[in-house]
Protein backbone atom coordinates (compact mmCIF):
# COMPACT_ATOMS: atom_id res chain seq x y z
CA UNK A 1 0.00 0.00 0.00
CA UNK A 2 1.36 3.32 -0.93
CA UNK A 3 1.38 5.84 -3.68
CA UNK A 4 3.05 5.56 -7.01
CA UNK A 5 5.77 8.06 -7.79
CA UNK A 6 4.27 11.50 -8.18
CA UNK A 7 0.86 10.37 -6.98
CA UNK A 8 -0.68 12.29 -4.09
CA UNK A 9 -1.99 10.32 -1.10
CA UNK A 10 -5.05 12.55 -0.63
CA UNK A 11 -7.39 14.53 -2.78
CA UNK A 12 -6.16 18.02 -3.61
CA UNK A 13 -8.87 19.68 -1.48
CA UNK A 14 -7.97 17.61 1.58
CA UNK A 15 -4.28 18.39 1.23
CA UNK A 16 -4.97 22.09 0.85
CA UNK A 17 -7.23 22.10 3.90
CA UNK A 18 -4.82 20.20 6.11
CA UNK A 19 -1.51 21.64 4.92
CA UNK A 20 -2.23 24.93 3.17
CA UNK A 21 -4.88 26.28 5.48
CA UNK A 22 -3.87 24.89 8.87
CA UNK A 23 -5.59 27.68 10.76
CA UNK A 24 -8.81 27.13 8.84
CA UNK A 25 -8.67 23.42 9.63
CA UNK A 26 -8.44 24.15 13.36
CA UNK A 27 -11.19 26.79 13.22
CA UNK A 28 -13.51 24.31 11.48
CA UNK A 29 -12.61 21.65 14.06
CA UNK A 30 -13.36 24.09 16.89
CA UNK A 31 -16.75 24.93 15.40
CA UNK A 32 -17.56 21.25 14.91
CA UNK A 33 -16.57 20.28 18.46
CA UNK A 34 -18.52 23.22 19.91
CA UNK A 35 -21.62 22.12 18.00
CA UNK A 36 -21.32 18.53 19.20
CA UNK A 37 -20.71 19.70 22.78
CA UNK A 38 -23.73 22.00 22.62
CA UNK A 39 -25.97 19.15 21.41
CA UNK A 40 -24.68 16.83 24.12
CA UNK A 41 -25.30 19.50 26.79
CA UNK A 42 -28.89 19.79 25.54
CA UNK A 43 -29.29 16.01 25.72
CA UNK A 44 -27.85 16.00 29.24
CA UNK A 45 -30.37 18.67 30.29
CA UNK A 46 -33.28 16.67 28.84
CA UNK A 47 -32.03 13.53 30.55
CA UNK A 48 -31.71 15.42 33.84
CA UNK A 49 -35.34 16.50 33.49
CA UNK A 50 -36.41 12.89 32.87
CA UNK A 51 -34.43 11.68 35.88
CA UNK A 52 -36.06 14.32 38.12
CA UNK A 53 -39.54 13.44 36.82
CA UNK A 54 -38.98 9.76 37.44
CA UNK A 55 -37.65 10.41 40.95
CA UNK A 56 -40.86 12.30 41.73
CA UNK A 57 -42.88 9.23 40.71
CA UNK A 58 -41.04 6.23 42.14
CA UNK A 59 -43.93 3.93 41.27
CA UNK A 60 -42.90 4.17 37.59
CA UNK A 61 -39.40 2.86 38.36
CA UNK A 62 -39.73 0.91 41.63
CA UNK A 63 -36.28 -0.69 41.57
CA UNK A 64 -34.53 2.36 40.12
CA UNK A 65 -33.06 0.54 37.13
CA UNK A 66 -34.12 3.19 34.64
CA UNK A 67 -32.91 6.12 36.76
CA UNK A 68 -29.58 4.44 37.48
CA UNK A 69 -29.09 3.65 33.81
CA UNK A 70 -29.83 7.23 32.85
CA UNK A 71 -27.40 8.48 35.50
CA UNK A 72 -24.67 6.31 34.00
CA UNK A 73 -25.55 7.58 30.52
CA UNK A 74 -25.45 11.16 31.79
CA UNK A 75 -21.98 10.59 33.22
CA UNK A 76 -20.79 9.16 29.91
CA UNK A 77 -22.12 12.17 28.01
CA UNK A 78 -20.54 14.55 30.51
CA UNK A 79 -17.22 12.79 29.96
CA UNK A 80 -17.59 13.27 26.21
CA UNK A 81 -18.34 16.96 26.70
CA UNK A 82 -15.20 17.24 28.84
CA UNK A 83 -13.14 15.55 26.10
CA UNK A 84 -14.60 17.90 23.50
CA UNK A 85 -13.71 20.92 25.65
CA UNK A 86 -10.12 19.65 25.85
CA UNK A 87 -10.03 19.26 22.06
CA UNK A 88 -11.41 22.76 21.61
CA UNK A 89 -8.70 24.11 23.92
CA UNK A 90 -5.99 22.27 21.97
CA UNK A 91 -7.28 23.49 18.60
CA UNK A 92 -7.46 27.04 20.01
CA UNK A 93 -3.82 26.81 21.10
CA UNK A 94 -2.86 25.51 17.65
CA UNK A 95 -4.62 28.45 15.99
CA UNK A 96 -2.69 30.83 18.24
CA UNK A 97 0.58 29.02 17.52
CA UNK A 98 0.05 28.98 13.76
CA UNK A 99 -1.03 32.62 13.72
CA UNK A 100 2.25 33.58 15.36
CA UNK A 101 2.82 36.17 18.01
CA UNK A 102 0.39 39.03 17.98
CA UNK A 103 1.45 42.58 18.50
CA UNK A 104 0.18 44.29 21.58
CA UNK A 105 -0.56 48.00 21.75
CA UNK A 106 2.91 48.84 23.14
CA UNK A 107 4.65 47.16 20.21
CA UNK A 108 2.40 49.00 17.76
CA UNK A 109 3.19 52.34 19.44
CA UNK A 110 6.95 51.60 19.24
CA UNK A 111 6.70 50.76 15.54
CA UNK A 112 4.66 53.89 14.88
CA UNK A 113 7.26 56.02 16.70
CA UNK A 114 10.11 54.47 14.68
CA UNK A 115 8.33 55.12 11.39
CA UNK A 116 7.67 58.78 12.27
Amino acid sequence: MGCAAGEKPYKESVQETVHGNGINYHVVAIQHHEGVARKLKEKIQKLDDRINQLRQKPSLDPKGFRVNGWIILKGTWQGKVHDLRERIAWHTMEVARLAGPTKNSEQLKDEKAKNS
